[in-house]
């Protein structure tokens, strides 16, 4: 229900003839192995990550003065969302991790 919905808005703003700026990017950070100061791997613990950003730009009010110069007033609007998957070996479940370097 969650997609047709977003969906549907997307639809209805691609329709509608716009000067609005929308953009939606995801980043995935693949698995990787924790590893200390020395750059040695602790225990079987890896780590992941998806990052899901989005951000709008509206404009409000489009003039052009005497000398054909414009002026824009315009709103805008972002977001960003991390979604961590952290897995930690139980063996080293109480060991920390102050230096955490990725593969």
């Amino acid at each position: 229900m969650k997609w047709i919905s977003i969906t549907t808005v997307l639809l209805v703003l691609v329709s509608v003839e716009s000067t609005a700026q929308i953009t939606i990017k995801t980043e995935y950070f693949g698995t990787s192995a924790y590893r200390d100061e020395h750059n040695q791997k602790v225990g079987n613990s890896k780590g992941s990550a998806m990052v899901y950003h989005g951000s709008a730009n509206l404009p409000l009010s489009m003039k052009k003065n005497e000398n054909n110069q414009p002026t824009i007033w315009g709103i805008g609007l972002s977001g960003d969302y991390a979604s961590l998957n952290n897995v930690r070996d139980s063996e080293f479940a109480d060991v920390a991790f102050p230096c955490a370097v990725f593969e």
